[in-house]
């Protein structure tokens, strides 16, 4: 595989992360998006149930260990989203879980979320940045460490790096899904190396001369390579958020009448895909 820029941190809760891609193959979140793009399909999280507007009860899926052979359990969540809450850590995702009250472990696999209000938003955060499984047992080791050293619970694990040059990945032989599934040779590939290559037409060329078993292409490269027999080009529709984040640790900011703080813009994109 090939990316323009290298990931950079691999704690989803530090910036910059530069390959959302290839954090998801060793990171799993607690619910994914279905294909509305809604937060309804459970992953690491079981169920998700409301006794009342703003308490949420949530299950955790069984059977399920971090790559360091932590349990992947109702503690290592509730750990996880304090570290993101305490302001010492530097979690850009911090003010994401603010409407979060409290987090009560009521067993193994079940935890209690009390909001502050009726909260919209709740199960988006489950399958955003902050709502990625990390190991419990290696932020409490080496938080700052984790940057660097990574510790989910996916398909792949993190086995080298080189910054700005590659990632190296390998096989998680326990990956829990696997089981669940009934197919034990999940995942396929025994690893996964994506080289950092800059210049688009750079990927493209190893792509087609073999070098490279798959790149996302950039809008222009899709006109080149759509109707190449000897590539396989996908494209899907996909929705994308931009905002505008004001720090105001510093005072109070002041904008123009008329520029609203939270002024979102909505874009329509479409990617594609290509493999040799």
């Amino acid at each position: 595989m090939a990316a323009p820029l290298y990931i950079g941190k691999m704690n989803p809760n530090h910036w910059p992360v530069n390959d959302w891609i290839s954090l998801s193959r060793f990171l799993e979140r607690y619910f994914m998006n279905d294909g509305s793009y809604k937060p309804t399909v459970p992953w690491l999280a079981e169920s998700l149930t409301y006794e009342s507007p703003t308490v949420a009860i949530m299950k955790l899926r069984k059977g399920v260990t971090h790559h360091d052979g932590s349990p992947f359990n109702a503690a290592s969540v509730k750990y996880v989203m304090e570290w993101i809450g305490d302001k010492k850590n530097k979690a850009w995702t911090r003010g994401g879980i603010s409407p979060v009250k409290s987090i009560e472990v009521v067993d193994d696999l079940t935890l209690r979320w009390t909001l502050k209000f009726a909260w919209g938003g709740f199960e988006g955060m489950l399958s955003t940045a902050s709502g990625f499984a990390l190991s419990a047992a290696a932020l409490q080791k080496d938080a700052a460490g984790f940057d660097k050293l990574p510790v989910g619970t996916g398909a792949y694990m993190f086995e080298e790096a080189s910054p700005g040059n590659f990632l190296k990945l390998k096989r998680n032989p326990n990956w829990w899904f696997a089981k669940a599934s009934g197919n034990p040779d999940m995942p396929y590939f025994d690893g996964i190396i994506v080289h950092v290559i800059p210049d688009a037409q750079v990927r493209l060329a190893n792509l087609r001369a073999g070098k490279l078993d798959g790149l996302a292409l950039s809008k222009s490269q899709y006109a080149l390579v759509k109707n190449d027999p000897n590539l396989k080009v996908y494209n899907y529709p996909r929705n994308r958020l931009a905002g505008l984040r004001f720090n105001t640790t510093k005072g109070v900011l002041v904008l123009h009448p008329g520029v609203h703080p939270h002024h979102h813009v909505f874009k329509n994109r479409l990617d594609w895909f290509c493999f040799s």
